[in-house]
Protein backbone atom coordinates (compact mmCIF):
# COMPACT_ATOMS: atom_id res chain seq x y z
CA UNK A 1 0.00 0.00 0.00
CA UNK A 2 1.17 3.26 -1.14
CA UNK A 3 0.49 6.72 0.69
CA UNK A 4 2.27 10.03 -0.90
CA UNK A 5 1.91 13.62 -0.29
CA UNK A 6 1.43 15.55 -3.27
CA UNK A 7 0.99 19.91 -3.34
CA UNK A 8 -3.29 20.47 -2.95
CA UNK A 9 -4.55 21.78 -6.70
CA UNK A 10 -7.15 23.99 -4.37
CA UNK A 11 -7.55 27.74 -6.06
CA UNK A 12 -10.08 30.28 -5.02
CA UNK A 13 -13.04 29.19 -7.09
CA UNK A 14 -12.77 25.97 -5.08
CA UNK A 15 -12.81 27.56 -1.71
CA UNK A 16 -15.71 30.16 -2.60
CA UNK A 17 -17.84 27.57 -4.15
CA UNK A 18 -17.78 25.26 -0.29
CA UNK A 19 -18.34 28.16 2.01
CA UNK A 20 -17.53 27.50 5.16
CA UNK A 21 -19.17 24.14 4.95
CA UNK A 22 -16.34 21.31 4.82
CA UNK A 23 -16.02 19.52 1.48
CA UNK A 24 -13.49 16.64 2.22
CA UNK A 25 -13.37 14.81 -1.38
CA UNK A 26 -11.97 10.98 -2.12
CA UNK A 27 -11.84 10.73 -6.31
CA UNK A 28 -10.99 6.79 -7.17
CA UNK A 29 -10.56 4.30 -9.78
CA UNK A 30 -10.39 0.82 -9.60
CA UNK A 31 -8.71 -2.29 -11.67
CA UNK A 32 -11.11 -5.00 -12.17
CA UNK A 33 -10.50 -8.82 -13.00
CA UNK A 34 -13.27 -8.32 -15.71
CA UNK A 35 -16.78 -6.48 -15.60
CA UNK A 36 -19.49 -8.81 -15.07
CA UNK A 37 -21.32 -9.58 -12.10
CA UNK A 38 -18.89 -11.62 -10.52
CA UNK A 39 -15.77 -9.86 -11.00
CA UNK A 40 -13.84 -8.04 -8.24
CA UNK A 41 -11.03 -5.52 -7.75
CA UNK A 42 -7.35 -6.12 -8.41
CA UNK A 43 -6.21 -2.64 -7.32
CA UNK A 44 -7.90 0.60 -5.80
CA UNK A 45 -6.35 4.29 -5.80
CA UNK A 46 -7.38 7.28 -3.96
CA UNK A 47 -6.70 11.13 -4.57
CA UNK A 48 -7.97 13.05 -1.39
CA UNK A 49 -8.26 17.18 -1.74
CA UNK A 50 -10.26 19.97 0.84
CA UNK A 51 -11.79 22.14 -0.82
CA UNK A 52 -12.17 24.22 2.12
CA UNK A 53 -8.41 25.53 2.82
CA UNK A 54 -5.14 24.90 1.31
CA UNK A 55 -4.38 21.73 3.22
CA UNK A 56 -1.85 19.22 1.80
CA UNK A 57 -3.03 16.46 -0.69
CA UNK A 58 -2.44 12.63 -0.94
CA UNK A 59 -3.13 9.78 -2.47
CA UNK A 60 -3.18 5.98 -1.58
CA UNK A 61 -3.03 3.13 -3.88
CA UNK A 62 -3.00 -0.79 -3.30
CA UNK A 63 -2.98 -3.87 -5.31
CA UNK A 64 -5.84 -6.55 -4.25
CA UNK A 65 -5.79 -10.15 -3.92
CA UNK A 66 -9.29 -11.28 -5.91
CA UNK A 67 -10.89 -14.76 -5.24
CA UNK A 68 -12.21 -15.11 -9.20
CA UNK A 69 -9.42 -14.70 -12.18
CA UNK A 70 -8.65 -12.16 -14.09
CA UNK A 71 -10.04 -11.97 -17.49
CA UNK A 72 -7.97 -11.88 -20.64
CA UNK A 73 -9.67 -8.61 -21.30
CA UNK A 74 -9.12 -7.26 -18.30
CA UNK A 75 -5.75 -8.10 -18.11
CA UNK A 76 -4.88 -6.47 -21.98
CA UNK A 77 -5.78 -2.89 -19.87
CA UNK A 78 -4.09 -2.80 -16.83
CA UNK A 79 -1.35 -5.40 -17.39
CA UNK A 80 -1.71 -6.24 -14.18
CA UNK A 81 0.25 -10.08 -13.17
CA UNK A 82 -0.27 -12.80 -11.03
CA UNK A 83 2.45 -13.02 -9.89
CA UNK A 84 2.15 -9.27 -8.90
CA UNK A 85 -1.50 -10.05 -7.18
CA UNK A 86 -0.02 -13.57 -5.09
CA UNK A 87 1.53 -11.02 -2.85
CA UNK A 88 -0.92 -8.34 -2.36
CA UNK A 89 -2.80 -8.19 0.06
CA UNK A 90 -6.56 -10.04 0.58
CA UNK A 91 -9.76 -7.42 0.14
CA UNK A 92 -10.29 -8.06 3.87
CA UNK A 93 -7.18 -6.22 4.47
CA UNK A 94 -7.76 -3.21 2.20
CA UNK A 95 -11.07 -3.09 3.08
CA UNK A 96 -9.91 -2.41 6.63
CA UNK A 97 -7.52 -0.01 5.69
CA UNK A 98 -10.15 1.76 2.98
CA UNK A 99 -12.84 2.31 5.91
CA UNK A 100 -10.29 4.29 7.76
CA UNK A 101 -9.81 6.88 4.92
CA UNK A 102 -13.55 6.88 3.52
CA UNK A 103 -14.39 7.89 7.14
CA UNK A 104 -12.21 11.32 6.69
CA UNK A 105 -14.19 12.16 3.62
CA UNK A 106 -17.87 13.42 2.45
CA UNK A 107 -18.11 13.22 -0.93
CA UNK A 108 -16.51 10.82 -3.33
CA UNK A 109 -15.99 10.79 -7.17
CA UNK A 110 -14.84 9.12 -10.28
CA UNK A 111 -15.03 8.75 -13.40
CA UNK A 112 -18.17 6.07 -14.62
CA UNK A 113 -18.10 6.00 -10.69
CA UNK A 114 -21.62 3.60 -10.37
CA UNK A 115 -18.97 1.03 -11.88
CA UNK A 116 -15.95 1.20 -9.56
CA UNK A 117 -18.79 1.18 -6.87
CA UNK A 118 -20.08 -2.38 -7.89
CA UNK A 119 -16.96 -3.90 -8.48
CA UNK A 120 -15.76 -2.38 -4.79
CA UNK A 121 -19.14 -3.86 -3.66
CA UNK A 122 -18.69 -7.43 -5.56
CA UNK A 123 -15.20 -7.12 -3.83
CA UNK A 124 -16.95 -7.27 -0.25
CA UNK A 125 -16.65 -3.29 0.03
CA UNK A 126 -19.92 -2.37 2.37
CA UNK A 127 -21.77 0.15 1.03
CA UNK A 128 -21.98 1.91 4.16
CA UNK A 129 -18.82 2.56 4.02
CA UNK A 130 -19.08 4.65 1.26
CA UNK A 131 -20.54 8.67 1.22
CA UNK A 132 -23.79 9.07 -0.08
CA UNK A 133 -22.56 12.32 -1.69
CA UNK A 134 -20.92 11.71 -5.00
CA UNK A 135 -19.94 12.90 -8.22
CA UNK A 136 -19.48 11.29 -11.70
CA UNK A 137 -17.08 12.84 -13.78
CA UNK A 138 -18.16 11.06 -16.85
CA UNK A 139 -21.53 11.61 -16.25
CA UNK A 140 -20.90 15.29 -15.52
CA UNK A 141 -19.01 15.61 -18.31
CA UNK A 142 -21.45 14.70 -20.55
CA UNK A 143 -23.50 17.13 -19.19
CA UNK A 144 -21.59 20.24 -19.62
CA UNK A 145 -19.55 19.43 -22.37
CA UNK A 146 -21.70 18.12 -24.91
CA UNK A 147 -19.17 18.48 -27.55
CA UNK A 148 -16.46 16.69 -26.35
CA UNK A 149 -15.17 14.32 -28.87
CA UNK A 150 -15.20 11.36 -26.41
CA UNK A 151 -15.51 11.19 -22.65
CA UNK A 152 -12.93 8.60 -21.42
CA UNK A 153 -10.96 10.65 -18.74
CA UNK A 154 -7.63 10.64 -21.09
CA UNK A 155 -9.59 11.81 -24.19
CA UNK A 156 -11.11 14.42 -21.92
CA UNK A 157 -7.37 15.06 -20.23
CA UNK A 158 -6.14 16.51 -23.77
CA UNK A 159 -9.06 17.76 -25.10
CA UNK A 160 -9.28 19.80 -21.76
CA UNK A 161 -5.97 20.26 -22.26
CA UNK A 162 -5.26 19.64 -18.35
CA UNK A 163 -2.08 20.04 -16.65
CA UNK A 164 -1.40 16.93 -14.64
CA UNK A 165 1.53 14.45 -14.19
CA UNK A 166 -0.47 11.05 -13.46
CA UNK A 167 2.91 9.93 -12.88
CA UNK A 168 1.89 5.74 -14.04
CA UNK A 169 0.46 4.67 -17.75
CA UNK A 170 -3.30 4.93 -17.98
CA UNK A 171 -5.74 1.83 -16.76
CA UNK A 172 -3.17 1.58 -13.62
CA UNK A 173 -6.09 2.89 -10.89
CA UNK A 174 -3.63 5.81 -9.14
CA UNK A 175 -2.68 7.29 -12.38
CA UNK A 176 -6.23 6.92 -13.52
CA UNK A 177 -7.83 8.82 -9.92
CA UNK A 178 -5.39 11.70 -10.20
CA UNK A 179 -6.64 12.58 -14.08
CA UNK A 180 -10.21 12.12 -12.85
CA UNK A 181 -9.04 14.83 -9.77
CA UNK A 182 -7.46 17.16 -12.25
CA UNK A 183 -11.15 16.74 -14.21
CA UNK A 184 -12.69 17.14 -11.11
CA UNK A 185 -10.62 20.39 -10.57
CA UNK A 186 -11.64 21.90 -13.89
CA UNK A 187 -15.04 21.42 -13.09
CA UNK A 188 -15.50 23.12 -10.21
CA UNK A 189 -13.66 26.16 -11.94
CA UNK A 190 -16.89 26.67 -12.76
CA UNK A 191 -19.52 25.20 -10.88
CA UNK A 192 -20.03 24.57 -6.95
CA UNK A 193 -19.79 20.65 -5.87
CA UNK A 194 -23.53 20.62 -4.98
CA UNK A 195 -24.25 21.21 -8.51
CA UNK A 196 -21.69 18.18 -9.73
CA UNK A 197 -23.49 16.16 -6.79
CA UNK A 198 -26.67 17.16 -8.69
CA UNK A 199 -25.82 16.44 -12.43
CA UNK A 200 -24.56 13.37 -11.43
CA UNK A 201 -28.12 11.77 -10.33
CA UNK A 202 -29.88 13.92 -13.13
CA UNK A 203 -29.71 11.46 -16.67
CA UNK A 204 -28.40 12.76 -19.67
CA UNK A 205 -30.84 13.84 -22.43
CA UNK A 206 -29.70 11.76 -25.38
CA UNK A 207 -30.04 13.08 -28.73
CA UNK A 208 -29.62 9.89 -30.84
CA UNK A 209 -30.98 6.51 -30.52
CA UNK A 210 -27.71 3.92 -29.97
CA UNK A 211 -29.42 0.59 -30.20
CA UNK A 212 -31.95 -1.64 -31.88
CA UNK A 213 -33.85 -0.84 -35.12
CA UNK A 214 -33.83 3.25 -34.66
CA UNK A 215 -30.16 2.95 -33.97
CA UNK A 216 -28.45 6.44 -35.42
CA UNK A 217 -32.61 8.26 -35.75
CA UNK A 218 -32.41 11.49 -33.37
CA UNK A 219 -34.67 10.75 -30.87
CA UNK A 220 -37.33 13.78 -32.31
CA UNK A 221 -37.64 11.50 -35.08
CA UNK A 222 -39.05 8.45 -33.43
CA UNK A 223 -43.19 7.99 -32.68
CA UNK A 224 -44.52 8.33 -29.97
CA UNK A 225 -45.53 4.10 -29.71
CA UNK A 226 -42.13 3.65 -29.96
CA UNK A 227 -41.16 6.12 -27.17
CA UNK A 228 -43.99 4.33 -24.94
CA UNK A 229 -43.07 0.95 -25.63
CA UNK A 230 -39.60 1.42 -24.79
CA UNK A 231 -41.35 2.86 -20.95
CA UNK A 232 -43.56 0.15 -20.85
CA UNK A 233 -43.53 -1.07 -16.63
CA UNK A 234 -44.08 -4.79 -17.48
CA UNK A 235 -40.80 -4.59 -19.44
CA UNK A 236 -38.12 -7.12 -18.10
CA UNK A 237 -35.40 -6.70 -18.13
CA UNK A 238 -36.22 -2.44 -17.98
CA UNK A 239 -34.02 -0.25 -20.59
CA UNK A 240 -31.57 1.79 -18.68
CA UNK A 241 -32.35 5.02 -16.84
CA UNK A 242 -30.95 7.41 -19.89
CA UNK A 243 -33.28 5.23 -22.76
CA UNK A 244 -36.45 5.41 -20.05
CA UNK A 245 -35.22 9.61 -19.44
CA UNK A 246 -35.12 10.27 -23.18
CA UNK A 247 -38.34 8.35 -23.81
CA UNK A 248 -40.42 9.52 -21.33
CA UNK A 249 -39.42 13.67 -22.64
CA UNK A 250 -40.44 12.80 -25.52
CA UNK A 251 -43.29 11.19 -24.93
CA UNK A 252 -44.25 14.91 -22.72
CA UNK A 253 -43.38 16.62 -25.94
CA UNK A 254 -45.07 14.50 -28.61
CA UNK A 255 -48.44 14.53 -25.99
CA UNK A 256 -47.71 18.76 -25.89
CA UNK A 257 -47.87 19.06 -29.86
CA UNK A 258 -50.79 17.18 -29.75
CA UNK A 259 -52.56 18.94 -27.29
CA UNK A 260 -51.52 21.73 -29.62
CA UNK A 261 -52.40 20.43 -32.77
CA UNK A 262 -56.05 19.16 -31.04
CA UNK A 263 -56.92 22.74 -29.81
CA UNK A 264 -56.76 22.44 -25.86
CA UNK A 265 -57.84 18.45 -25.67
CA UNK A 266 -57.06 17.63 -22.27
CA UNK A 267 -55.47 13.70 -23.06
CA UNK A 268 -54.73 12.76 -26.64
CA UNK A 269 -55.65 8.83 -27.43
CA UNK A 270 -53.10 5.87 -26.15
CA UNK A 271 -55.18 3.28 -27.34
CA UNK A 272 -53.46 2.59 -30.87
CA UNK A 273 -50.36 0.77 -30.90
CA UNK A 274 -48.61 0.74 -28.04
CA UNK A 275 -50.42 -2.40 -26.70
CA UNK A 276 -50.41 -0.90 -23.04
CA UNK A 277 -53.49 -1.49 -21.99
CA UNK A 278 -53.05 -5.04 -23.52
CA UNK A 279 -49.93 -6.19 -22.07
CA UNK A 280 -48.14 -6.00 -25.85
CA UNK A 281 -44.16 -5.94 -25.00
CA UNK A 282 -44.40 -5.90 -28.55
CA UNK A 283 -41.90 -3.04 -30.29
CA UNK A 284 -44.21 -0.96 -32.39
Amino acid sequence: MKTTAVPLLTTTKFRTSCGARAMRIVTLDTESTGVGPEDQMVEIGLVFRDLTCSASLFTWSTLVKPTVPVQPGARAAHHITDKELSTAPTAAKVISQLKKHLARVNVITGHNLEFDVRIMMQSGVPEEILPELRICTWRCARHLWPDAPAYGNQTLRYWQALDVDPKGLPHRALPDAVVTDALLERMLESHAPDRLIELTSTPVLQTKINFGKHRGKLWSEVNIDYCKWLVHPHRQPPFNEEVRYAAQHWIKVHEEKKKVTDQGVASPSVSGGVGAQKGDLRAP
